[in-house]
């Protein structure tokens, strides 16, 4: 990505992150840097160079109350959570949308992922940031990992929907073309009841454990991409907080931890080969992603 783009990016995507913070302060939300936003934090007391977003953990309790806070203000059409230039978005509330955690984006931008195009999703976004629930998991760690394990399977069976599954190059021939055949056919059957279904099982499980009261803490969207991502809720809370461009964020108190088991030696950069962002599809900070007409849904 050009330089100067990605600092336009960066800029932006800072505006909505600082939003964010005011609103959880405001409202005395929970939250915490997570995943490469803590990393920067730590060793660049920024964005990584090379990178064009921010992520934040919000325990399930404090995401709720936020949701709630939005949805009356989205009732009586105030702007009295949020400012006006800025919107909240989750599966409850905006349509096409695919995620199982929330965005905050710029409304007055576009930026279209180049997964979202490449699937035809007809779901169109703007510059923004991603908010994901940290869950209780209890206090014995095999039960634990069970109980994330579960969730992820459920998480995963609602993107069949958009991101079709792939047959493992393990499975010889005629096994791999077999299960393509049954993955395929089990994606385009997941009409909306049925990814209503899957949704309301996800909701209803993650309630069996409470934040507050559980040792272990995980977010399954999280740890499905970083698969140690199983945390201890005294590495999280209370939390510090540590400097990041122009201002500070809330993380983890124990930081360190959390970092090394997510990348290892986190404060050795990759090799420039594998500097790289996300690389959308499509960016324009000047175009209302309202006005935006996809190509790809023509």
């Amino acid at each position: 990505m050009d330089k100067h783009l990605l600092k336009q990016i960066q800029s932006k995507t800072l505006e909505v992150a600082k939003e964010f913070k005011r609103v959880c302060e405001k409202y005395n939300l929970r939250y915490f840097m997570s995943c490469g936003t803590t990393l920067g934090a730590a060793r660049h007391k920024g964005f990584i160079p090379w990178d064009d977003d921010m992520d934040f953990y919000m325990p399930r309790s404090d995401y709720e109350k936020l949701i709630a806070l939005d949805q009356q203000d989205s009732l009586n059409n105030t702007h009295h959570v949020f400012d006006k230039k800025f919107i909240f978005k989750h599966w409850d509330k905006t349509p096409h949308y695919i995620w199982n955690f929330a965005k905050l984006e710029d409304i007055n931008t576009t930026v279209i992922e180049s997964t979202i195009a490449q699937n035809k999703v007809n779901y169109k976004g703007g510059i923004g940031i991603d908010i994901f629930i940290l869950d209780g998991g209890g206090n014995h760690i095999q039960e634990a990992k069970k109980h994330f394990e579960t969730l992820m399977k459920l998480g995963g069976r609602r993107y069949e929907k958009y991101w079709k599954p792939i047959a493992s190059n393990r499975n010889k021939f005629p096994i791999k073309q077999i299960k393509q055949i049954i993955l395929n056919t089990r994606s385009h059957l997941l009409f909306q009841p049925v990814l209503d279904h899957f949704k309301h099982k996800i909701e209803n499980l993650s309630q069996k454990y409470d934040f507050d009261d559980s040792e272990i803490i995980a977010s399954p969207f999280v740890l499905s991409n970083y698969p140690d991502a199983i945390h201890f809720k005294k590495d999280f809370i209370p939390y510090v907080m540590l400097d990041f461009e122009d201002t500070q964020f809330r993380a983890p108190n124990n930081y360190e931890t959390y970092l090394s088991r997510l990348y290892g030696d986190y404060m050795t950069p990759p090799p420039i080969s594998e500097q790289t962002g996300h690389m959308p599809y499509y960016v324009n900070l000047e175009l209302p992603f309202a006005q935006y007409q996809p190509p790809y849904l023509r």
